[in-house]
């Protein structure tokens, strides 16, 4: 019997000093101890039984809390075993500044004899990167373009660019533009002008939806789409099936901007500076009146958001009616915007010492996105940044989500003017001279 006794104290300090025993601070592990929950005892532990202290795996229970021994800096492999260098990789403590197998993150491999280096593997040949296990040149691998993992989806890369593909060309003066999961959609602001679609992956098969007026931008839902002629004082929509282009709304002064929402269309007219709105099938109504030169438009569940490209404002008014807020004053020559769930993003268009803004859809400080961009124009944004045209540089830039620095996604292009984006792809117009409607992979 003391021999029994022993065995058993022993089991409960071993229990204690890792937590993957039954003890509780109150017993001496029942059986029914170790098939529910304990409370925590004098050693630290909780009596939770089996292995695992009943965390889920592959955590363990050390000194009362779950926590992955695999990954776990300060009870790496075992509990109580911390590594000095603060990485913990699979159970065992490694240095990620100079581990080959786990450099700067734990699993991330050199190339076979690249050494890690202050968190980076470094290639022997100093014109390559580490991209993925292996040191590749990303001025020209479409699989790792300008940066590792940046897919140019089978088009080439040159210069660490992916390669803009074209959608149409020849064409008068493409300026606004829309996409769905099928086409692309963009008007030719030329008079008389036109509202195009092509097919997303482009081949020069344009169509024309409508001919006439002067189409400045368009917007589209599931069935139509819509588009603002200031030419003829208009909003328009027309079947994006092909038919006949009717109004929707006359006497309209220099209608510009144009959003949709599933009951809804809404437009910035310029001329008599009024934002309104029109429910399909339904009656227009004044939104805001007595604005500066409202421009660009867009809408999310809860509020419609417009710019007053000469008062310098971003503003915003209540879908459910109400008085019209600014979010932000001061702006030079506010342009277009778009919104995602939490802000709402402008482009200023001065041509020298242009800026890309955004500020909270509550209302909030605006914060600098950009800066020194050349006369900066369409804009769009989703999940996995921000995209702009600068028309004064010829570029098409990106700020990735969670990143400080933008980039260059096409460069010496004609007046890039439109902007819109979807899971894969970034699309735009080339306005005036250049004539064509291009896109490049995000």
């Amino acid at each position: 019997m003391r021999t029994h006794h022993g065995l058993g104290l022993i089991s409960m300090l071993a229990a204690a000093a890792c937590g993957n025993g039954g003890a509780t601070g109150t017993t001496a592990g029942s059986s029914a101890s170790s098939s529910s929950t304990g409370t925590p005892g004098t050693g630290g532990s909780t009596g939770t039984g089996g292995a695992g202290g009943g965390c889920a795996a592959p955590k363990s229970v050390c000194d009362g809390v779950c926590v992955d021994l695999a990954t776990d800096p300060l009870n790496c492999g075992i509990c109580t075993k911390a590594c000095a260098a603060g990485a913990c990789c699979g159970g065992a403590c490694v240095d990620t500044a100079t581990d080959t197998k786990n450099c700067g993150a734990c699993g991330n491999a050199c190339p076979s004899g690249a050494p890690c280096a202050a968190s980076a593997c470094v290639c022997t040949d100093s014109s390559l990167v580490a991209c993925g296990g292996t040191c590749t040149d990303v001025k020209s691998d479409p699989k790792n373009c300008g940066s590792c993992g940046h897919d140019c989806k089978a088009v080439a890369c040159k210069f660490a660019q992916c390669q803009p593909v074209t959608i149409a060309a020849n064409q008068a003066a493409a300026h606004g533009i829309a996409v769905d999961g099928t086409s692309v959609y963009w008007t030719n602001y030329f008079s008389p002008g036109s509202v195009m679609k092509a097919p997303l992956a482009g081949g020069g098969m344009a169509t024309a939806l409508a001919m006439g007026g002067l189409p400045a931008f368009v917007a589209v839902d599931a069935t139509d789409a819509y588009y603002t002629d200031p030419l003829g004082s208009q909003v328009m929509k027309v079947p994006l099936g092909g038919g006949t282009a009717k109004a929707v709304a006359t006497a309209q002064l220099a209608p510009q901007g144009i959003a949709l929402d599933a009951q809804s269309v809404y437009w910035a007219s310029s001329g008599n500076g009024t934002v309104m709105k029109l429910a399909k099938g339904g009656s227009t109504s004044v939104v805001a009146m007595g604005q500066g030169t409202p421009q660009a438009i867009a809408v999310d569940a809860a509020q419609v958001y417009w710019t007053n490209k000469a008062s310098g404002e971003v503003m915003a008014a209540p879908l459910a009616g109400g008085a019209p807020v600014k979010l932000a004053t001061g702006q030079d020559q506010p342009s277009f915007l778009a919104v995602d769930a939490t802000h709402v993003y402008w482009t200023n268009a001065t041509v020298n010492g242009g800026l890309v803004m955004k500020v909270p859809v509550g209302g909030g400080p605006a914060v600098t996105v950009a800066t020194g961009q050349k006369a900066a124009a369409g804009i769009a944004v989703d999940a996995s940044g921000v995209y702009w045209a600068n028309q004064g540089n010829g570029q098409v830039m990106k700020l990735a989500t969670g990143a400080t620095t933008p980039e260059v996604l096409a460069g010496g292009l004609l007046n890039p003017y439109g902007v819109a984006v979807d899971k894969d792809w970034v699309y735009w117009t080339n306005a005036y001279g250049g004539g064509t409607v291009l896109k490049v992979p995000k």
